[in-house]
């Protein structure tokens, strides 16, 4: 019911509520604040006073509190389609909310799908590598990587073995799903020719949030202490310029405890800009 009311912070494709996990402070805040909005002006429900709740009982707790309003009414956009979406209401799944179309589920934006764009038309690919365990499958055009130290013959590598910190969740597409992590500070590289290069990075966990995120590549910053939602990702692209033969690229930071998970690399070029030896 308070999905319904427009109550918890969910995505349109969000289908497990979590029950039993603790009802963290900012969630709760969250929770308070869109229930506020949906209220009346004549009403504020109060604040909730209960200490470390789980996620179900916060939320049967809060509807007690909440069910009987007084809400906002509802102002219909249309005769037959109730929330203005483009879809009449005897085929809306969900005639009440604008922002989601129903069945099929609609895709997530490009920037946070955990997968790699199209490249403009003056970029080609140079390598791409998807971070993964050993045991999975390979995905097409990109070569996987399994936490192993670099070695010459190889030609990438990280600067210590990571290959336990790996997740596959089977809750997304091969390449967002998977990822290499560290809760510290370790480094991949990778040959390359010296030269001017534009990078993309994917972040991301498919079945969990993660906090303080932070990749660096060839000392730029791409990423710091950044949020990824559960199942979404975060993509970036950053042009840099080689200058050793090696495309360095940083996962956390040294002295960080939290997680950072890196799905994938792509690195490309101008089609019209030659490397240097």
């Amino acid at each position: 019911m308070l999905a319904v009311q427009g109550c918890l912070p969910i995505n349109g494709d969000d289908v497990q509520f979590r029950v039993d996990e603790p009802a963290a402070t900012d969630w709760i805040a969250k929770v308070v604040k869109l229930t506020r909005q949906e209220m009346q002006s004549t009403w504020q429900p109060p604040e909730p006073t209960a200490e470390n709740p789980t996620r179900g009982k916060f939320a049967m707790r809060w509807w007690n509190i909440v069910r009987d309003g007084p809400w906002k009414p509802y102002s219909r956009k249309g005769a037959t389609d109730a929330d203005g979406d483009g879809i009449a209401d005897r085929d809306d799944a969900l005639p009440l909310d604008p922002k989601n179309k129903s069945l099929p589920i609609r895709p997530r934006a490009p920037d946070v799908d955990g997968l790699p764009d199209e490249l403009p038309k003056d970029l080609s690919v140079v390598k791409q590598f998807n971070f993964a365990g050993r045991d999975t499958v390979s995905v097409a055009n990109f070569t996987t990587d399994h936490g192993d130290v670099f070695i010459d013959e190889r030609e990438y590598g990280w600067s210590r073995e990571i290959s336990k910190n790996n997740r596959q969740r089977g809750k997304a597409s091969l390449l967002p799903d998977t990822y290499l992590f560290t809760r510290t500070h370790d480094v991949w590289q990778c040959v390359l020719p010296n030269g001017e290069y534009v990078v993309d990075v994917s972040i991301g966990d498919s079945a969990y949030e993660q906090f303080g995120q932070n990749v660096t590549v060839e000392g730029k910053p791409v990423f710091r202490d950044h949020k990824t939602a559960r199942g979404r990702f975060a993509e970036k692209r950053i042009k840099i310029d080689v200058q050793d033969g090696k495309l360095t690229v940083e996962i956390g930071l040294k002295g960080s405890k939290t997680n950072t998970c890196i799905n994938w690399v792509r690195v490309a070029q101008n089609n019209n800009r030659q490397t240097s030896n």
